[in-house]
């Protein structure tokens, strides 16, 4: 590309500190690299020149940042100077993947993305405004309308005689597809140039489901409406969501609504100064005010996955198991939340907790519940939205664990559940104390629907003996992490778990070693499959040895 800049031109426009390693950043202005793999390299090169450290080699954020920026150097349409902004923000604002010079290697590598098009480097203002431009604002550096509020800002940074286009698209892969965004407005001048953009965006991911986001397009006319059309025309299941309140305007008068799907954006809250009624390995759930409570779900669940428990609620409310009525899905900061009813109740860990007398009462009170869960049966529509069969499940699990197990024991296992009958009961699939809620009258409630699933109440029993006996064998926290999901003490979880194995099977007291034997195997299957997820290898082994032994004297999952 013909050179617009002097490279003396840009030694001063560049800060002192980063002056040595910009003709190394010079020299590759015209480079292609093959793959995110060789920028990543070249990008560690280049730390190494400007003094600054490069990041591990199993830093995530950092491998992420690399993919994406691959990604918008060798498009042919992408916006330099979005490029510039993007490489700012998350290496210096959002990322600090550079732990000794984050401010250094953003400026170098925006300066890089620059040089490529021969264009001037931004005019920078204080550093104080540099990070109030997002750090003021009431949501996360993650959260999409953080980093477009600071490409609003950059753009105040560009030299004036670089006109900007009205609108940029940009896009980003997860595990549920690729999302392009729309930011801006869209109208007759731009549209064939966004469509373009749209067109060599999915051409980067052409095999996944495919998403835009419209948090931040201000405007959209009847000719940007026309992309959408076509877009729908040509592949199957793609989706509008985010959609900012003017752009949802829009689309719901003229249609678009009725033609594919579309979500409104979501609301932005946040829970500082609430009150925290709970905590668990998912997360927190938060008093909102006098009728609503949030469920803050830790930051690597993903939407499908807290939609999937949504739905699972409202289908079992709908079944008449009592249940808190769930509202809607909000961003909080950099992580998601879920609106639910403001129920009037503690939870049933905690009554046990504060009155350890009267555990016995609490107990048959649990039973109770338990059974009248597993005596509901779901089928067609209903069944789908709760959840998978949990035989299915725990198949699923065995052939992940099953090369480290003995052959013969992985075999006996796999003909053990198989033998299990299909069942369309419920199976709450997490149902201890701290997740049952219970009100000044004495009535149960359940939460955290993340597990649901169908069959038979064994199932049901390996999830409470994993949660009340088995994890705490790998709890090397002094019963911390124990306490903090089960809300009592290693004593209490004991006894609770022998009372509910009592009562809920009274009427089969001499089957409750074989009873409890069957739960043990099948939580120490979802647990050994947790730790090979982990790469826990002494875990791992752990789980081998108590599975192995306890398989070899049974011959059936009690039904």
């Amino acid at each position: 590309m013909e050179e617009k800049v002097s490279m003396e031109a840009y030694r001063q426009a560049i800060s002192e500190n980063i002056k040595d390693a910009l003709p190394f950043a010079y020299e590759m202005r015209e480079h292609s690299f093959a793959s995110a793999a060789d920028l990543r390299a070249w990008i560690g090169q280049m730390a190494g020149q400007a003094g600054v450290s490069k990041p591990a080699q199993d830093d995530e954020r950092f491998s992420w940042f690399c993919e994406r920026l691959w990604e918008r150097l060798r498009g042919t349409l992408s916006n330099p100077w979005e490029t510039a902004c993007f490489i700012e923000f998350h290496a210096d604002i959002a990322g600090h993947f550079f732990a000794d010079g984050s401010e250094r290697m953003a400026r170098l590598l925006s300066a890089y993305a620059l040089m490529r098009k021969g264009l001037r480097l931004p005019e920078y203002r204080e550093r104080k405004e540099y990070d109030e431009s997002v750090g003021c604002l009431p949501y996360s550096h993650s959260d999409p309308m953080a980093y477009q509020a600071f490409w609003r800002y950059y753009q105040t940074l560009i030299p004036q005689e670089y006109p900007q286009d009205k609108s940029i698209a940009y896009s980003d892969c997860d595990e549920e597809g690729q999302i392009i965004y729309l930011v801006g407005e869209i109208d007759a001048a731009n549209a064939r140039s966004v469509q373009a953009q749209i067109d060599e965006l999915r051409g980067l991911h052409p095999e996944k489901p495919l998403s835009l986001n419209l948090v931040g397009l201000r405007y959209i006319s009847s000719m940007g409406l026309r992309i959408f059309l076509i877009l729908a025309k040509r592949m199957k299941g793609i989706a509008l969501v985010d959609v900012s309140p003017e752009a949802y305007e829009i689309l719901e008068m003229t249609g678009i609504t009725q033609m594919m799907p579309t979500e409104k954006m979501m609301r932005r809250l946040s829970v500082d100064g609430c009150t925290k009624l709970s905590e668990g390995a998912n997360g927190e759930i938060y008093r909102m005010d006098g009728d609503t409570m949030i469920k803050a779900y830790r930051e690597n669940f993903t939407l499908k996955e807290i939609r999937t428990e949504l739905e699972a609620a409202k289908a079992v409310f709908m079944l008449g198991i009592p249940t808190a009525i769930s509202y809607d899905i909000v961003r909080l900061g950099n992580r998601f939340g879920a609106v639910y009813e403001m129920l009037e109740a503690e939870t049933l860990a905690a009554l046990i907790h504060d009155r350890p007398e009267r555990i016995e009462e609490y107990a048959r009170m649990m039973v109770q519940l338990l059974k009248s869960i597993h005596e509901v049966s779901a089928d067609g529509a209903g069944s789908r939205a709760i959840g998978e069969s949990c035989r299915d499940g725990m198949l699923r699990r065995l052939r992940r664990i099953g090369e480290y197990l003995p052959a013969d024991c992985a075999g006996k296992l796999k003909a053990m559940l198989e033998a299990v009958p299909d069942d369309d009961h419920l199976v709450h699939g997490d149902c201890h104390a701290k997740n049952i809620m219970v009100d000044s009258n004495g009535e149960l409630y359940l939460i955290d629907m993340d597990s649901m699933g169908l069959g038979q109440p064994i199932f049901e029993f390996s999830a409470l003996y994993a949660t009340y006996v088995g994890y705490r064998r790998f709890d090397d926290t002094g019963f911390v992490r124990h306490r903090m999901v089960t809300g009592m003490s290693p004593e209490l979880t004991d006894r609770l778990w022998e009372l509910l194995l009592k009562f809920y099977f009274e009427d089969r007291a001499d089957r409750l070693p074989e009873i409890e034997r069957s739960a043990q195997i099948l939580s120490y299957v979802r647990l050994m499959n947790h730790y090979v997820k982990k790469g826990n290898a002494e875990r791992v082994a752990a789980c081998r040895a108590t599975i192995t032994e306890s398989v070899s004297c049974q011959e059936n999952f009690y039904i």
